[in-house]
């Protein structure tokens, strides 16, 4: 299968999650992934927010700032006015910005969960200035990979808006442990990709680790 097959196999049997059990299999992720040395060593986490059937991040952000880490979530930015065919601004790239709390966050992008433009250095007009913004800037981190199929070489295929691999690819300067969370039926043999793909360190379903 190609990466346009796989990515709609995989939403079918995700859209087929019941809530219950999405919540029931993140909780389990959750304390495997709070378990891991990589976590326990770390003191900033980079999470993404999660958006319908995803493993679900909240409990992992909320046991990292109990625990007094850092964390970090992305902002996506429109640096021209490119938009969809409903009007929307379409943006063009991310940067993880420190939160204390999740009140720190608003429905962004595809009403995901993003930090405020008050501390993303948006200012009430719309104009951006990244200097003024909590840009998460950190050496070494570990960051929480979405997508929507892995497999057992640790290969990723994420949502199409390569997001992920054009921040990874900008942040050459910092030493990224890269953790995929999955439902085991997100888990193939071999994927289909593509030389800016990037290979995760660790990937964990309820079931596997790899």
């Amino acid at each position: 299968m190609d990466k346009k097959e796989i990515r709609a196999e995989v939403t079918k049997k995700k859209q087929q999650l019941s809530m219950d059990t999405v919540e029931a299999l993140s909780e389990q992720l959750k304390n495997r992934f709070c378990q891991l040395d990589a976590y326990k060593e770390t003191e900033c986490v980079y999470a993404y927010m999660s958006y319908n059937e995803e493993v679900r991040t909240l409990p992992i952000i909320m046991q990292a700032l109990a625990d007094g880490k850092r964390v970090a979530v992305p902002k996506t930015y429109a640096s021209g006015a490119k938009t969809n065919s409903k009007g929307v601004v379409i943006p063009d790239f991310m940067e993880f910005i420190y939160i204390d709390s999740m009140e720190d966050c608003v429905p962004g992008y595809m009403s995901i969960p993003e930090p405020k433009d008050s501390i993303c250095g948006i200012d009430e007009d719309g104009h951006l200035d990244l200097s003024k913004a909590r840009v998460a800037e950190e050496k070494k981190v570990l960051i929480l990979m979405p997508g929507l199929a892995f497999d057992k070489t640790r290969n990723r295929i994420g949502y199409g808006g390569g997001f992920y691999d054009k921040y990874l690819d900008n942040k050459k300067e910092t030493e990224f442990v890269k953790v995929a969370l999955c439902f085991d039926f997100q888990i193939y043999d071999h994927l289909p990709v593509e030389v800016h793909d990037e290979k995760m360190d660790l990937v964990i379903s309820p079931n596997y680790v790899f």
